[in-house]
């Protein structure tokens, strides 16, 4: 009798003291279910790690790959084709972006329409060349370019006249905007799919 009493007395006191007992059982199950609590923690908070790196590297990847351009005497934008560490710059004026393929941009002033014995404008001798060929001048500059085939494209009051065979693709950038035309050319059998791309990326400043 004294040892009962002694016993629930002792239960009372501990539950008294919030420090009731738990068999052995749910005490291993009580440190389990927090063991999971503190994996399940460690392992959202390192899924938050790696989210936030996921993002960063996306951003950074999204700025490093914006289009690198070319501006001509302020007046036009055009995207620089097949991106270098390094570019050239020779007479014509003419800016290379690429040796292989090769890649050049050539700028056509007044002077040289003169030169073919031309009173046109830079934009109406091209155009009229590829539109419908008056004099001497103009028809021998279309005819150059017979094994080509020619593709038109109108962007923003900017006329591309794009000229492409198995060997290199040409294009002729001129607008009513500009007293100058550009030049493009791309000596590789992949060269149209190349070329193309300047329609997205061309604007006047």
């Amino acid at each position: 009798m004294q040892h009962n009493k002694a016993f629930q007395s002792t239960r009372l006191r501990r539950a008294a003291e919030g420090g009731v007992s738990f068999p052995r059982e749910k005490h291993l199950q009580c440190r389990k279910i927090n063991t999971r609590i503190w994996i399940f923690m460690r392992l959202s908070i390192y899924k938050a790690y790696i989210l936030i790196a996921i993002i960063f590297l996306s951003g950074c990847s999204t700025i490093e790959s914006k289009q690198k351009s070319l501006v001509i005497s302020g007046n036009i934008e055009l995207p620089i084709l097949l991106e270098n560490d390094k570019y050239w710059l020779d007479s014509g004026p003419l800016f290379i972006s690429s040796l292989s393929p090769l890649i050049t941009y050539r700028v056509i002033n007044k002077s040289e329409i003169e030169f073919a014995e031309s009173e046109k404008t830079v934009y109406n001798f091209i155009k009229s060349s590829f539109s419908n060929p008056e004099g001497i001048s103009e028809e021998s500059f279309y005819n150059s370019h017979k094994d080509y085939k020619l593709t038109k494209n109108n962007n923003n009051n900017i006329e591309l006249f794009i000229l492409s065979n198995r060997e290199e693709s040409k294009a002729y950038i001129v607008s009513e905007s500009i007293d100058f035309g550009i030049e493009i050319l791309i000596q590789d059998s992949d060269s149209l799919s190349v070329i193309n791309k300047l329609s997205k990326g061309i604007k006047l400043l």
